[in-house]
């Protein structure tokens, strides 16, 4: 049996990208409370099943073996007889090579954000270290986005937030002018009004 475990802190994004906010924010704890609560049944359960069948069971962490599949296969090898050397093409997702490492800045500040929520659980944390501990694949590093990436993000994102600063102060420079032009234009039209008033009154007087 492969045995497949995931970082509670998915589970969480994974929630973000289906709730509405406007319709679902009042029963945002209670629903993030249950679905942390589901994701621990099915762990311990997991957990249990694979310490009862260590030997018949790989126990592996589902980002690990997208990352690295050749320990995976290394594993498969020493416990069947399949005659693989290379990675299936199942194992090779569409997104990921269309993508790359083109994993957008809204999951990877989203993921990052599960992951700090994830600390309000902790028996879904102390779940996840005994998971790691006991699995045939751990994650290659702590639960959470890669810190480069991340930085890179938060600094894209404060670009972003510039920009925005920027276009800001410009549209309010820009709407500063057209409302100096506009009262430019009202007192033009007032004395031209005005003139045009007396202009009317010297030749009344004329005739």
């Amino acid at each position: 049996f492969v045995l497949v475990y995931d970082t509670p802190g998915e589970l969480l994004v994974s929630a973000c990208q289906t709730l509405d906010p406007a319709r679902d924010w009042p029963q945002i704890e209670a629903t993030l409370a249950q679905g942390m609560a589901q994701w621990r049944q099915y762990h311990e359960a997991l957990l249990a099943f694979y310490l009862r069948h260590t030997r018949r069971c790989l126990l592996v962490q589902r980002q690990q073996v997208r990352h690295a599949p050749d320990q995976f296969l290394a594993l498969l090898q020493d416990r069947t007889t399949a005659p693989w050397s290379s990675p299936p093409p199942a194992m090779v997702s569409d997104t990921d090579t269309a993508t790359g490492a083109k994993d957008s800045s809204a999951r990877l500040l989203t993921r990052w954000v599960a992951d700090a929520v994830t600390d309000h659980f902790p028996a879904a944390r102390q779940l996840y270290e005994e998971l790691q501990l006991s699995a045939s694949l751990p994650h290659g590093t702590a639960p959470g986005t890669d810190r480069h990436a991340l930085w890179q993000v938060w600094r894209d994102l404060g670009e972003q937030l510039h920009q925005g600063t920027r276009q800001r102060q410009e549209i309010a420079r820009q709407a500063d002018q057209i409302s100096q032009l506009t009262e430019q234009q009202l007192a033009q039209a007032q004395h031209l009004a005005t003139t045009e008033a007396a202009s009317l009154e010297q030749l009344a007087c004329l005739s």
